[in-house]
């Protein structure tokens, strides 16, 4: 295939320049990097409210006291939960930081000496809870599209227009504060502008059958005609011409034997996604037929063209709790079509599953007895973790 290779980074200029220049390589923007540089240009902006600037420095303030003091014992004994630093390094570490603060809050007169309770009534304000409300949904966003055991590149579009849409209600929304509309504003500007969305983004979205007009609804013509301009001209060849090399003249039985082609796997496990009130709206799209609308005979397509068409006058339908992968490796209908939304589905939305492997790998060479280990022993021990994580399954 000739684009045999997707990377999925952060945003650095160097790093993406690196890989543009690489024929054979598709750079993506990693979503979670996005969304984390979208909060932290507005909550480091001089247009932010002062009220809200205030409320976080005494949090960090209160926070960097307990953790001097090693007070976080005692909110342990009064059955609250210890307070979370902000580390740059990692996604929402400030909204985990203001939401520990605001959780513990009831415990903390009794555990900061009088000297040290003067930013508490800072924090008393509506803007304060309304601003951990509103970077809930950041947390959120990060959890679902970092997902490692499903397919989320497809989740990015819709992540986007349905974040878009909530900042802008509550933007909107009279019954909060002043503070809370201007920040939420000031956030929907900042996701608009980094949150990068790739045509590679739409076409997942596309090839997901719940989804599959949602570009077209909500990004527009232009958008969904571009994406399904690319997976025509570009991706279905590169999909058949791939299969071409590897089988041969079987990729005929293939092609009417789909799961020659495709594997046949219902080892698939969907996992159960967070009740997020954005999630959920999102899950209410796609009310379309719960039938394919096709005939159980296999229809030779004389072009890509075709064969894609043929795909898009199926109706949007739910997955009914089946994976996405499973239900292409089971598309008898579509086999070429099959085989590009597997390759697309692959590709994760985020760089963080990657980057939690190399945390693990940093923690069993930074062990002193181990400073003489192999790469290749580095690399099973990393695959043997990884296992148990997943509870002793290969996923």
């Amino acid at each position: 295939m000739t684009t045999s290779c997707v990377v999925v980074t952060d945003n650095d200029a160097a790093t993406k320049a690196a890989f543009n220049k690489q024929s054979h390589l598709t750079w993506l923007s990693c979503a979670v990097h996005d969304a984390n540089l979208a909060v932290k240009q507005t909550l480091q902006s001089a247009a932010l409210p002062n009220e809200i600037k205030v409320a976080i420095e005494a949090c960090k303030e209160i926070v960097r006291y307990v953790k001097k003091a090693q007070l976080n014992s005692k909110l342990l004994e009064l059955g609250k939960k210890s307070l979370k630093q902000e580390c740059e390094t990692r996604f929402n570490s400030l909204w985990n930081m203001v939401r520990s603060v605001n959780d513990a809050m009831a415990a903390l007169p009794e555990v900061l000496p009088i000297e040290r309770r003067g930013g508490l009534p800072k924090l008393t304000k509506p803007s304060f809870t309304e601003l951990i409300s509103i970077l809930s949904h950041f947390d959120a966003l990060t959890r679902e599209l970092s997902a490692s055991k499903v397919p989320t590149l497809f989740l990015k579009p819709l992540w986007k227009k349905e974040l878009m849409k909530l900042l802008n209600e509550k933007s909107k929304d009279r019954s909060i504060s002043a503070a809370g509309q201007k920040v939420a504003s000031m956030l929907m500007d900042s996701v608009e502008s980094k949150v990068q969305l790739q045509t590679l983004h739409f076409c997942a979205t596309i090839l997901h059958p719940q989804f599959k007009y949602f570009v077209q609804r909500e990004y527009g013509a232009e958008c969904h005609n571009e994406a399904a301009d690319f997976l025509e001209s570009k991706m279905m060849p590169d999909c058949a011409q791939h299969f071409q090399d590897l089988l041969g003249d079987g990729i005929e039985d293939c092609q009417r034997q789909p799961n020659n082609l495709l594997g046949n796997s219902s080892s698939e496990q969907q996992i159960p996604m967070s009740h997020v009130n954005i999630w959920d709206r999102i899950q209410s799209y796609g009310c379309g037929s719960s039938s394919s609308g096709l005939s159980e005979d296999f229809t030779a397509f004389t072009s890509h063209a075709e064969e894609l068409a043929s795909w898009m006058c199926v109706p949007e339908r739910k997955l009914e709790g089946k994976s996405i992968l499973n239900y292409w490796r089971e598309q008898k209908h579509h086999p070429i079509l099959a085989a590009t939304a597997l390759f697309i589905h692959s590709i994760p939305c985020s760089s963080i599953p990657s980057e939690r492997l190399f945390s693990v790998s940093g923690r069993i060479t930074a062990d002193p007895r181990r400073s003489s280990l192999s790469a290749d022993k580095l690399s099973k021990l990393c695959v043997i973790n990884s296992f148990k994580k997943n509870g002793g399954k290969i996923e």
